[in-house]
């Protein structure tokens, strides 16, 4: 009896001497740097298409934005994606239809070019149908190396936008 009290009460001095809200120690020292051209180079932002900024060249309108970071190489060998700002904090990805009725709609679309993003509305008509309104894009692009993986890495089955909050400002 005696044997199992002492062995209790060392348990219980054990026990209540570890913490479950661990203090954070001193920061070691750096890292070594990644090996070079290893990419992740990825940019996000937004930009306003005015109303004025549309311009009609028959059957649609074109609204560009204005990207000098936006390079050749990228265009060509990296990941381009727009998004239209539907409400406060949702984005939706283009292309993008919007039906009107049932025997007409609107569609915007995106060509990429180096400095330059040009969003594309035409409507299903292929008529002008006056000029879209002012819109806001979030434009997210990255170079080729930013989606490469080192061997043995492994990429979780789903990603959810809070993985993300430098891109759309986390919730």
């Amino acid at each position: 009896m005696k044997k199992s009290i002492v062995l209790l009460l060392s348990l219980v001095v054990v026990f209540s001497s570890c913490r479950r809200d661990p203090v954070e120690g001193p920061r070691g020292p750096q890292g070594p740097p990644g090996p070079p051209g290893a990419g992740g180079g990825i940019v996000s932002d937004i930009y306003t298409v005015r109303e004025s900024d549309w311009i009609f060249e028959d059957p649609s309108y074109f609204g560009d934005i204005e990207i000098p970071d936006l390079t050749e190489d990228i265009v060509n060998n990296g990941i381009v994606l727009v998004y239209l700002k539907v409400d406060d904090n949702t984005f939706t990805q283009l292309p993008l239809t919007f039906y009107e009725s049932d025997e007409y709609a609107s569609t915007l679309e995106v060509i990429s070019f180096p400095q330059l993003v040009s969003i594309v509305w035409t409507d299903s008509d292929l008529l002008d149908g006056g000029t879209p309104p002012q819109m806001d894009f979030r434009v997210v692009f990255m170079d080729g190396g930013a989606g490469k993986k080192e061997a043995g890495t492994h990429i979780p089955d789903t990603l959810h936008i809070d993985d993300f909050p430098q891109f759309f400002g986390g919730r």
